[in-house]
């Protein structure tokens, strides 16, 4: 999880225009917003799902933030939590247990010669070059998500 917070002069009610708006012009995103009534707003911004093909390489990151007004100096503390989606968790996971499952399997049954050490090696070495992979794939998702919302908000 990767946090940001930034401070406006709006109030939440134009931020969440300006999220609304904003938005709508870069097509395939879901917005979620929730006014609440002491001038707070929360809300959820995630790519939009076409296909199951997209949850797999465009769906990995949503970001869930809060509005807070506070001071009478016209100030808004904008408050973004970015998280890999559930799916992606879920997904990593199972592949995590099969993997591991995998391993163990074939260091059970198998004899111990110079291949069975090579083809372990081979898939720990994969599995650390994914994790890494996913890593730097978070990281871009997240750099895009900050220079989208820094583009609405005019920061």
């Amino acid at each position: 999880m990767k946090a940001w917070r930034f401070q406006l002069e709006n109030s939440p009610k134009q931020i969440n225009d300006k999220l609304q708006s904003g938005l709508n012009g870069h097509g395939g995103f879901v917005l979620t917003t929730n006014l609440e009534g002491d001038g707070a707003m929360t809300f959820s911004v995630r790519k939009r799902i076409f296909y199951a093909w997209y949850l797999a390489f465009q769906n990995w990151t949503v970001a869930k933030g809060a509005v807070l007004k506070n001071g009478p100096k016209n100030k808004t503390t904008v408050d973004i939590s970015f998280n890999q989606h559930l799916f992606i968790r879920l997904i990593i996971l199972t592949h995590s247990a099969v993997f591991l499952g995998f391993i163990a399997a074939i260091l059970a049954k198998a004899p111990m010669h110079d291949f069975i050490y090579v083809v372990v090696a081979a898939m720990l070495t994969a599995a650390i070059v994914l994790g890494v992979a996913i890593q730097r794939k978070f990281e871009r998702d997240v750099q895009k998500f900050k220079t989208l919302l820094m583009h609405i908000f005019e920061l």
